[in-house]
């Protein structure tokens, strides 16, 4: 029990649950998240259901949402979006992470001209603004899923990248790399078992923020029409159907530029709390 306790990530947990507003933010997202899942089970209609009597109805008993011009169900669709919204935040920030730290480590543990070439291909990137460069690609490559998956994936891919190599960096100078080194330590060794070890706090900090950044752009992409196209919704394109009636019926964009808030702020709070349940200060590496 007491070399349980020693445990740093032990340490970090009890400290994240300690952090209320973390672990409100963790169960806002579980339910945005199981809704997602289930949302075919749970939508009280069809989201795609067309009924001609019942065009743009005002929030009520029968349609908690309302429902929009064409007279499907606010609430369904909204469901419906939250799993293709999450889908695609999730997909391309674990594809960011993953793709980013192989990226920064090799750049970080080879040094000289190719850590030179991998970070002015970044800084070429970097000087382009991030929503012009994710319009390019997502022309470039189609709009649509696979477009805004290959976008989202590469400006997250560009954010994870300069990390982890800032990581690396300051690792191989330590003292204990320096020792494991004289005694022998191939590279394989080192990046195992001193390095990679050590790259897991920051990379799990680092998709708690990507993952809302991701819904933002999806959102915004989806928004003025280079995201999700249709038969499929997102709550960006729930967004854009709304703001046509923004004036005359509110409801249509208040509810999912609701659920995208809500989901925003919990993951930015809950991005704080693991932020700070991982501090350095608190986990030994």
């Amino acid at each position: 029990m007491k070399r349980l306790s020693q445990n740093p990530w032990m340490r970090a947990l009890r400290k994240l649950k300690r952090d209320r507003r973390s672990m409100v933010s963790l169960a806002m997202i579980s339910l945005v998240a199981l809704s997602a899942v289930f949302a075919p089970l749970i939508s009280p209609y069809d989201p795609n259901g067309q009924d001609p009597s019942s065009l743009v109805r005002s929030p009520s008993s029968q349609y908690v949402f309302g429902t929009d011009s064409l007279g499907r169900d606010l609430l369904s669709r909204v469901l419906a979006g939250s799993r293709v919204s999450m889908s695609v935040a999730l997909v391309t920030a674990l594809s960011g992470v993953v793709l980013g730290c192989l990226y920064g480590a090799v750049s970080g543990i080879c040094g000289g001209i190719v850590d030179m070439l991998l970070m002015r291909i970044l800084d070429l990137l970097y000087t382009i603004p991030t929503l012009l460069l994710m319009i390019f690609l997502n022309v470039l490559v189609g709009r649509g899923i696979k477009g805004i998956l290959v976008a989202l994936s590469l400006e997250s891919l560009c954010t994870v990248a300069r990390l982890v190599r800032g990581q690396v960096m300051q690792l191989l100078n330590a003292e204990y790399i320096t020792a494991a080194r004289a005694l022998g330590a191939s590279s394989m060794s080192l990046w195992f078992r001193h390095l990679l070890p050590n790259l897991v706090a920051p990379m799990i900090v680092a998709l708690t923020f990507l993952i809302p950044s991701n819904i933002m752009y999806e959102a915004f992409l989806s928004f003025v029409g280079l995201g999700v196209q249709p038969p499929l919704s997102s709550w960006g394109t729930l967004s854009n159907e709304g703001w046509r009636g923004l004036m005359s019926h509110p409801h249509l964009i208040l509810f999912p530029g609701a659920a995208i808030f809500v989901t925003m702020l919990a993951f930015n709070f809950l991005g704080d709390g693991v932020s700070d349940a991982l501090n350095p200060k608190g986990v030994v590496s």
